[in-house]
C-alpha cells in the first residue's frame, strides 16, 4: 500500500487513503463527502450516513493519525473526496479506476479491487483484541470477520502499517486501536480504545 499511495495521483490520494488506513468500501468512499470527514473533533472520525453505509445504519469510523496526515492537506467542508470528471466537475468511478491504474503501474504494484479495505483489515484485526468493536468500525460482522480477516497479518507487523504517512521520517506517536491493554508497539505507546473508553497515551 505504501508504494501504492506514494505513485499516486493528488487526486485519488484521499479515497486511497480512505480505504488503506480506514478500511471503508469502495461503495462507501463514493459516496464520502468531504463533510462526513471530522478532523477537527478530539477523536476524529469518518462519520458514513444511512444512505453512504452499507449496513444501513450510520456508522463512525475512527480516523487513526497516520490517515489524518494523508488527508488533512486535501481537506475541503465539503465536496466528493473522490476524483472528479473534468468537464462536469463530478465524482467520477471511471476517472477513480483510471488513476488508480496508473498508480499501479508506476508503483509496479498489483491490487485486487478491494484491496485498500482488506490490507486495512487484516493489520487492524492483528492489532484488535476486541472483535465486536472491530467488526462495529468495518460495519460487517464477527463471524465474516473471522473468516476473511483473522490471523493474515503477524501483529509483529501490524504497527509499521499504521506508521506509513506522507512524511515517512515524521514518528506517528498515537493511535486510536481497540485494544484492552497498554502495549508497547516499536518506539512507542499507543493509544488506548474500547467501545466506552477512549484514552490517548503520549509517546515516551
Amino acid at each position: 500500500m505504501e508504494a501504492l499511495l506514494r505513485a499516486a495521483d493528488t487526486e485519488l490520494i484521499p479515497s486511497l487513503a480512505i480505504g488503506a488506513f480506514a478500511g471503508l468500501r469502495n461503495q462507501e468512499i463514493w459516496g464520502l463527502d468531504w463533510s462526513n470527514i471530522k478532523l477537527k473533533r478530539a477523536r476524529p472520525i469518518i462519520e458514513l450516513p444511512i444512505g453512504v453505509s452499507k449496513t444501513g445504519s450510520r456508522r463512525p469510523v475512527y480516523i487513526q493519525p497516520n490517515l489524518a496526515e494523508w488527508l488533512t492537506p486535501y481537506a475541503k467542508e465539503s465536496g466528493s473526496v473522490m476524483p472528479l470528471a473534468q468537464r462536469s466537475g463530478l465524482p467520477s468511478t471511471k476517472k477513480y479506476e483510471r488513476l488508480k491504474a496508473e498508480a499501479k503501474v508506476r508503483a509496479k504494484v498489483e491490487m485486487p479491487d478491494n484491496c485498500p479495505r482488506n490490507s486495512f483489515a487484516s493489520y487492524f484485526v492483528a492489532l484488535c483484541d476486541d472483535e465486536a468493536h472491530c467488526a462495529e468500525q468495518m460495519g460487517t460482522s464477527v463471524t465474516m470477520l473471522r473468516k476473511h480477516y483473522r490471523e493474515l497479518a503477524d501483529p509483529a507487523d501490524a504497527p509499521a502499517y499504521f506508521e506509513i504517512a506522507p512524511n515517512p521520517e515524521a514518528p506517528i506517536s498515537e493511535f486510536t486501536v481497540p485494544v484492552m491493554e497498554t502495549r508497547r508497539w516499536t518506539d512507542h505507546n499507543y493509544s488506548i480504545m474500547n467501545p466506552n473508553v477512549y484514552d490517548p497515551v503520549s509517546a515516551v
